[in-house]
């Protein structure tokens, strides 16, 4: 399934670039840095609370997504689909870095299905630890970095904030608007290895909750190598409570013009220490 294949490495490159957000800020306009800061307190960040890893099973309707990507029925009997639906997976997250996905096969695929098999573990191993890359940037407190003297901070015109840094090879661009929520998030990395260099703008929207600001959407826009056409993903997830926090219930990564993947978790458990 040559469709399947290629968008399962293109959606854990694109989820693989690490996206960083700011919350809303309220009331008398502060000089840049301070609001960055005073922005901070207003995003759901379990790692504060006391939460560090925790680890949840993961279900995939196979049948359905191989029934969109082969453009076809796929009946029950399917050898690809029964060695699919035998596989056991979980994902351990501890909320830094990747998140890691556990792939136990039940069963071994077919002689002449390997090659399947090999690219499906691949691209689902690598977009769900993509996945979990950007996510955690997101409730880990570095949504909003901390200003230093590799960053520039300015106050624009509208009420918004501009923030920019740089490293030996990243240039990074952050655009905000008057409430201090994030309104893109631009990356260009360029390295002496070429198949590192890319140009990633990430737009990402918040829903409320008692907790804090919750990212729900992120949508990517990247070109790799930056001078290469545009590819473009957007993750949705949706959150469930797991004992006083809240994880993602569900994932979709639509990848534009190839098709989504539809991921959901179950049976969580938590790893927590007194904040």
């Amino acid at each position: 399934m040559p469709n399947l294949s290629r968008a399962l490495l293109l959606g854990a490159l694109l989820l693989a670039v690490a996206v960083v957000a700011a919350p809303a800020q309220q009331g008398q306009l502060l000089n840049a840095p301070a609001r960055l800061l005073a922005a901070r307190k207003l995003y759901y960040t379990p790692t504060s609370s006391g939460l560090r890893s925790f680890h949840c099973g993961v279900y995939v309707d196979w049948k359905a997504m191989l029934t969109r990507f082969s453009g076809g029925a796929v009946p029950d009997d399917n050898p690809f689909l029964v060695y699919l639906k035998s596989v056991q997976m979980s994902v351990d997250d501890n909320l830094d870095g990747d998140g890691k996905l556990n792939w136990t096969d039940t069963t071994s695929p077919p002689v002449d299905l390997q090659k399947s098999r090999d690219q499906m573990h691949d691209g689902i191993i690598q977009m769900i630890g993509g996945f979990y890359q950007s996510w955690n940037q997101f409730v880990n407190g570095g949504m909003v970095p901390a200003p230093d003297t590799s960053t520039t901070e300015t106050n624009t015109d509208d009420g918004g904030l501009h923030m920019h840094g740089k490293d030996a090879t990243t240039v990074f661009d952050e655009d905000f608007d008057r409430n201090m929520l994030l309104i893109s998030a631009h990356v260009l990395i360029t390295d002496a290895d070429p198949s590192k260099n890319l140009d990633n703008t990430a737009y990402p929207t918040y829903e409320a909750s008692t907790d804090g600001l919750r990212v729900n959407r992120v949508r990517n826009v990247l070109h790799q190598p930056p001078s290469a056409p545009s590819s473009e993903v957007s993750m949705a997830v949706t959150y469930m409570p797991v004992g006083t926090y809240q994880l993602p219930a569900t994932l979709a990564v639509t990848l534009v013009g190839t098709g989504e993947f539809d991921f959901s978790f179950n049976n969580c458990t938590l790893n927590t220490t007194k904040p």
